[in-house]
């Protein structure tokens, strides 16, 4: 099994939705599973991909109005069992620059319980190096960076060992991040 960050490295691939970037051919053939967390789904292309068994999962995610919690604990749960049996992802937004690194980056907080550097080079990211997570949570697209990374520390909690939530994953750590039922 490979290190995180070489699975990081070489199992991830964070891009520009498909349909934006007009991939040719049977591209998806290259992937495992797919990740999309822009705002936009294409039905007849997500029908196509899983019909070649390639698993599509999408969570959305604005950026106007507040990043969804439960968007980004599907995204990271979708990475943990990636990672877990070495496959290859395809995750992408709408142009791969903004929602799909702020994933990686609340992933690579929860596996090594610090923040990925900017232009940080032990870890691939494509042509825009910022911490993305950092940069939503500045922008108030996130709540504030100690909820966010109690957040990030109870998704681990929870993915490493599930037992340990009591009732729907999700209610269970808004209200030990929050401190109430939302």
């Amino acid at each position: 099994m490979p290190s995180f960050k070489d699975w990081l490295n070489n199992n991830l691939t964070i891009a520009a939705n498909p349909v934006k970037t007009e991939r040719r051919g049977k591209w998806w053939e290259n992937y495992d599973l797919i990740i999309n967390v822009s705002d936009y789904t294409d039905l007849e292309l997500t029908s196509k991909i899983a019909y070649h068994g390639i698993a599509v999962y999408w969570f959305p995610m604005g950026e106007s109005y507040g990043i969804p919690l439960e968007s980004v604990y599907g995204a990271i749960s979708v990475l943990w069992y990636a990672e877990s049996n070495n496959l290859r992802v395809l995750l992408h937004g709408m142009s791969g620059r903004n929602r799909s690194i702020m994933v990686v980056d609340c992933y690579y907080f929860m596996k090594t319980g610090s923040h990925r550097k900017d232009n940080a080079r032990d870890v691939i990211y494509g042509k825009n190096k910022s911490n993305k997570l950092i940069l939503n949570i500045n922008d108030n697209q996130l709540p504030g960076i100690y909820r966010m990374e109690l957040f990030l520390e109870k998704c681990k909690k929870i993915l490493s060992t599930p037992e340990t939530a009591n009732g729907a994953p999700i209610d269970w750590l808004k209200k030990e991040t929050f401190g109430l039922w939302m």
